[in-house]
């Protein structure tokens, strides 16, 4: 109770705790609280008013799910995700590194979203909106409500490879006669991921290899498979975890 001795506006700092405010069993987020306001003079003639407060000391729980590949080979190409918020007062969600948190993120365009507050929003975004290119990147998704808590969601890692992988057939060389049944190459790949290679023979397929990363492989065939004097065209076609790919020829 406040005592004052004249007409006048005055201030004073409570809690919601001072004011009895507490947060209803199953509170995820925000919570209201009616707080009621009576003067009286000294004839104790009286006037109330009452007024809702927004408690908020929870910050939003946020979790992404992505709908396609998290590795893309295109700054274009789209990344499409679902970030579930609980949160009735969601200010802003936005992109962060996750080694920086404190660094200049990039927003996600609101209405991109089918959602206002807490629910699911879902977005499409390139790299080139996310401010990122050829890398490997841990993101996370922040959430912030109106009142700066914050929340991130658990990191995912997001790999933007626009560069084809490099390939050679060391041997047989082009134009070079064949005495061995052995075939010879060299890949590696800008991002360092996993390469497959498949090997054509007169365009047709002879070999189908798993991922690996190995820069060096070998590979046997068969030499009863060709004709002594006649000519043969051997590729190699290597494609990088993103979907690019380089052909070489022997």
């Amino acid at each position: 109770i406040e005592t004052v001795s004249q007409n006048g506006t005055y201030y004073v700092n409570l809690t919601p705790a001072d004011l009895g405010c507490s947060a209803p069993a199953g509170t995820l987020y925000e919570y209201n609280c009616t707080i009621g306001f009576t003067a009286y003079d000294n004839a104790t003639n009286n006037a109330s008013s009452a007024m809702v407060i927004i408690v908020d000391d929870y910050a939003p729980r946020v979790t992404v799910t992505y709908t396609n590949e998290t590795i893309v080979n295109s700054l274009s190409e789209s990344i499409n995700f679902t970030v579930t918020v609980t949160e009735g007062y969601l200010a802003n969600i936005t992109f962060r590194n996750a080694t920086n948190l404190s660094g200049d993120g990039v927003t996600i365009v609101a209405s991109n979203f089918t959602a206002q507050g807490a629910g699911n929003y879902t977005s499409n975004s390139t790299p080139t909106a996310m401010g990122i290119t050829d890398g490997i990147y841990n993101i996370t998704i922040g959430a912030w409500d109106k009142l700066g808590n914050v929340n991130f969601s658990s990191v995912t890692t997001i790999t933007v490879d626009t560069t084809v992988p490099t390939s050679e057939i060391i041997s047989p060389t082009n134009d070079s006669e064949v005495t061995s049944t052995t075939i010879t190459m060299n890949g590696s790949d800008a991002i360092d991921s996993a390469l497959s290679y498949v090997i054509y023979f007169n365009g047709t397929i002879s070999s189908n290899v798993a991922p690996n990363k190995v820069t060096t492989s070998g590979y046997d065939w068969n030499l009863q498979e060709v004709t002594e004097g006649n000519d043969y065209n051997l590729t190699l076609e290597l494609t990088d975890d993103a979907g690019n790919k380089k052909n070489s020829t022997g």
